[in-house]
């Protein structure tokens, strides 16, 4: 696999430019001459911007469900098809960017669940924690329910919570504390020092207390509901923590 590499520093904004130029041609389906444009800006697969960002994190930002005021339903889906292309020409699946973060943490925290299942079948661990010491599961399960679009989150829940599961990710991965994650990710910028930010010891046990929750919302706690269903399936009872 091609080793990555660092651009120079002068060229951080042309991730941005490339991707502003390379949109009309996606969104007419034109990937060949996309993929051009990305050989004239000299940026292929691991090419990497001073914060350690391949060129398929801006375009996973294109298709987020967020955008949708942006852009329409068929454009997300060419930008969806050509992320697929630019992946399959040799993208290190699990990179972690300057902040831990892999294009499977990106992409459930931007709720893009498609590409999220995509990624899974490349072989995208479930299981790297970024600076936030969350994984792509602690996302999808309550994360972006809490800090982002309830709406969104529910959905993008439904979906990866039952496909992340199976793939292997870890509801008992101990939460690390600061400084493992300082330890493990190398940050151009200070987190809090306080350790009290997670109250849980893990997400399962996280995952039971807000099952049982009544200010939570009902799909919410239907999804939490999924979840210990699912793992169950998985894995019987053995290991469900209890309330």
């Amino acid at each position: 696999m091609a080793k990555a590499k660092y651009m120079n520093k002068a060229k951080v904004k042309d991730f941005q430019i490339c991707v502003d130029q390379i949109r009309p041609f996606v969104y007419r389906g034109d990937f060949d001459s996309s993929f051009e444009l990305l050989d004239e800006f000299r940026i292929g697969p691991n090419t990497l911007n001073p914060r350690g960002r391949n060129f398929a994190f801006w375009l996973i930002e294109e298709q987020s469900p967020e955008e949708e005021d942006l852009t329409t339903q068929e454009e997300r889906r060419l930008f969806f098809e050509f992320t697929k292309l630019f992946i399959d020409k040799g993208v290190e699946i699990d990179h972690q960017d300057k902040y831990g973060v892999t294009l499977l943490n990106w992409a459930t925290y931007t709720y893009c669940s498609e590409l999220c299942l995509f990624l899974l079948t490349r072989g995208a661990s479930p299981n790297i924690v970024d600076c936030n010491r969350l994984t792509p599961l602690d996302y999808a399960t309550y994360e972006r329910y809490e800090w982002g679009d309830a709406s969104l989150a529910v959905a993008m829940g439904q979906v990866l919570i039952p496909a992340l599961l199976r793939a292997g990710a870890d509801p008992y991965l101990p939460y690390p504390s600061l400084k493992e994650c300082k330890k493990n990710v190398n940050l151009s910028w200070n987190l809090n020092e306080e350790e009290n930010g997670i109250e849980y010891n893990n997400l399962m046990e996280r995952v039971v207390d807000y099952s049982h929750c009544q200010e939570m919302d009902e799909d919410f706690r239907t999804n939490m509901k999924l979840f210990l269903d699912v793992y169950r399936e998985i894995n019987g009872q053995n290991g469900v923590v209890s309330q």
